[in-house]
């Protein structure tokens, strides 16, 4: 019997129908394909100029990009997205790409409206003030954050490698969200804890004074260097202008020595006994590597001359290079300088060219008005946010940067952050200072390598610390560079070139002195020594003069005895 007309109809036309849908299907995957690999260039073009700090063009951005996810988002609701997010070889993905589409267009309309106030300011205070100004928009910012972590979190860590995978190649990009998100959400919250501490700082709540002082390490003190020049500062609801400006001879002048700061009112007993008199002189008052300690002694030096201040400020030439990095280079009296050459500058090329007792002055307002104009260009120029971010944050982490208030809950705040510097936030560790002790400038070529072993505290158990100090010390330098001062500041001509004398402070783990570390051992290249015995600032510390001639080398070795594990500082 002949087959039916229909009978050979039926195969082709659902042969047809499955093409079509086959197509159909096809069609949708590589569009939506399409879409998230636009979502994924224009993600890496926000993150650019996020990272570049530039608000404005990362306000354009993130429209651009909530408008793609949300194009993105309609794809993956149609029908075959859905089929697909059950079939077995393209599930992983296709579910990856809807969370990631959701994440990206909660994530960019919540931050639009904030990054775009931030973007409407000229000034980096300005923009700061414009987000502490939004807490709502922060907030807002935090909870799209979170959600989009716990969305991307529904995504199997090694499940998105499938053949759809591969096509819209979503895989590096949803690992690297779900480990950058929840950085993302803490540093948020820190953001929003804060805020009450910034806009105290920044003169919103009332006009607050802060002293910066420049500290320069040519000439090591416990806290970074030679306290050099100053400026003051005033904050008013976030505008910020420079009072005074100064060098430190200023303030030599003001008081006679040992009472310029009246060091016995500001700073623990064991402290004034251990240190003396040297604490009262703005030449040598930052001698503890306790930043809290320092600045106490600064803000009560200011005091007592009449210009009080509610915070201390310590910056040095790697914090002026880091500076210089975002706003360009600065110039005065013709000697111009970068974030290249700062460094150089300002340890050893000022010495160079100003070498001279007689020069004093002019080196001293060289190195003041520099460090005026460097401040000054931070708050009046455009700035490379980029760079700036990028060198200030290496800065602050290596602790060229101090920041300390006379607000109790603001220094609270400080703390958690490493521009406190403060011993209480490293209770378990051997902390390990530098002073120079001939007066000269030696101390850039002098290597100094700190080792320190066990430091995690064992209890009942010792904590160990080697330092290893080279003299380096060419031919050659500037008398004023190579010298060493008598106890009146006169050069002593008996002592020879390239001598230098550090006093190595060496602080033991603890909170306070009696349930602190003891040492147990020291030796000076193999031989015991006794080191001097002190106490700064809760801490015990012990204390070794290292003399070296041109070219020698020396290595200490200390060994403590730890009695009480403190607890860590939050």
């Amino acid at each position: 019997m002949p087959s039916s007309p229909r009978r050979h109809l039926l195969p082709i036309l659902a042969g047809v129908a499955l093409l079509l849908v086959g197509g159909w299907f096809a069609f949708s995957l590589v569009t939506t394909a399409r879409q998230a690999h636009r979502l994924q260039a224009q993600l890496d073009q926000t993150k650019a100029s996020i990272s570049a700090l530039d608000a404005t063009r990362a306000a354009a951005d993130l429209e651009a990009l909530a408008a793609t996810a949300q194009a993105l988002r309609q794809s993956t609701a149609r029908p075959a997205w859905r089929v697909a997010e059950f079939l077995p070889f393209l599930s992983a993905t296709a579910r990856a790409t809807t969370a990631a589409a959701q994440a990206a267009d909660g994530l960019a309309t919540a931050a639009l409206p904030l990054v775009t106030a931030v973007g409407s300011q000229q000034t980096t205070v300005g923009k700061v003030m414009a987000a502490l100004d939004a807490p709502d928009q922060l907030a807002g910012l935090r909870a799209a954050a979170d959600q989009a972590s716990g969305e991307l979190e529904q995504v199997p860590a090694g499940g998105i490698a499938d053949p759809l995978g591969k096509l819209l190649g979503v895989s590096d990009s949803i690992a690297q969200a779900k480990e950058t998100l929840p950085s993302l959400v803490s540093a948020l919250d820190s953001a929003s804890t804060a805020g009450d501490a910034l806009r105290s700082m920044l003169g919103v709540k009332k006009p607050t004074t802060w002293m910066v002082m420049a500290q320069n390490p040519a000439e090591l003190r416990g806290s970074g260097g030679l306290f050099s020049a100053y400026l003051r500062v005033r904050f008013t609801n976030g505008n910020m202008e420079i009072v005074e400006a100064g060098s430190r001879k200023k303030l030599d002048g003001e008081f006679p020595r040992a009472s310029q700061i009246p060091y016995w009112t500001a700073v623990s007993p064991e402290t004034a006994a251990t240190w003396g008199p040297s604490l009262g002189e703005w030449a040598s008052f930052n001698l503890a590597p306790d930043f809290p300690t320092v600045a106490r002694l600064a803000a009560a030096g200011m005091a007592q001359r009449g210009t009080p201040v509610d915070g201390v400020i310590a910056i040095d030439p790697t914090t002026i290079a880091a500076i210089l990095a975002g706003t360009g280079p600065v110039e005065h009296k013709g000697v111009r300088i970068d974030s290249a050459s700062a460094q150089q500058f300002f340890t050893r090329d000022l010495y160079e060219e100003f070498p001279g007792f007689d020069d004093v002055a002019a080196k001293d307002e060289l190195a003041m008005g520099l460090t005026y104009a460097t401040i000054d260009a931070a708050l009046k120029r455009p700035l490379d946010g980029s760079a700036l971010w990028e060198a200030m944050s290496q800065a602050v982490q290596d602790g060229h940067l101090k920041v300390w208030s006379k607000n109790e809950a603001d220094q609270a705040w400080l703390e958690s952050l490493p521009l406190a510097s403060a011993f209480a936030q490293h209770p378990q560790d051997v902390i390990v200072g530098f002073v120079n002790g001939t007066g000269g400038k030696l101390d850039p070529y002098i290597t100094r390598e700190v080792t320190i072993d066990d430091s995690s505290c064992p209890a009942d158990g010792t904590v160990s610390a080697t330092i290893r100090m080279h003299n380096q010390v060419p031919e050659g330098l500037p008398p004023y560079v190579d010298v060493t001062l008598d106890q009146d500041g006169v050069p002593d001509p008996s002592v020879p070139s390239g001598f230098s004398r550090t006093y190595v402070t060496a602080y033991a783990p603890g909170t306070t002195l009696q349930d602190a570390s003891f040492l147990k051992e020291a030796s000076k290249d193999g031989k015991p020594i006794t080191p001097v015995y002190g106490g700064t600032s809760g801490r015990p510390d012990w204390m070794v003069p290292v003399e070296l001639k041109r070219g020698e080398s020396t290595e200490l070795h200390l060994l403590f005895k730890v009695t009480k594990c403190p607890s860590s500082a939050s």
